[in-house]
């Protein structure tokens, strides 16, 4: 979705199309959100910082999963409802993200990279 759902494709998009991941303006602009969020998380951020940060992410998507199993238009946020296809989406990616990011963390304490929060603590 994203920058992707803004082009007619059979991929994401318009229902009415039956594109794989059905979308709205809205949706995708979510999705340009958590695109730029993770940028800064991979581009601004490092060491254990980055891996909370990631951590965070995939936390952030497994809440929208649920979020979206009981309400597939974001309590009328978005015209359109999601699919099975993003759920299943975000289960994967806040799962996979999650476990990226402590397997992370756990590298980075291992060898002493410790962010400024764990130093004061």
């Amino acid at each position: 979705t994203g920058l992707l759902g803004f082009v007619d494709n059979a991929f994401v998009g318009d229902p009415a199309n039956d594109a794989i991941f059905a979308t709205d303006a809205v949706h995708n602009l979510i999705h340009v959100g958590t695109g730029v969020l993770g940028l800064y998380i991979g581009l601004a951020m490092s060491g254990a910082t980055q891996a909370r940060g990631i951590i965070g992410f995939g936390i952030l998507y497994l809440v929208l999963a649920v979020v979206l199993m009981a309400s597939p238009s974001m309590f009328g946020v978005m015209r359109v409802d999601v699919n099975t296809a993003d759920d299943v989406l975000h289960v994967a990616l806040g799962l996979v993200t999650s476990a990226v990011g402590f397997a992370t963390y756990r590298a980075q304490t291992r060898l002493g990279h410790y962010g400024a929060l764990d130093r004061a603590a």
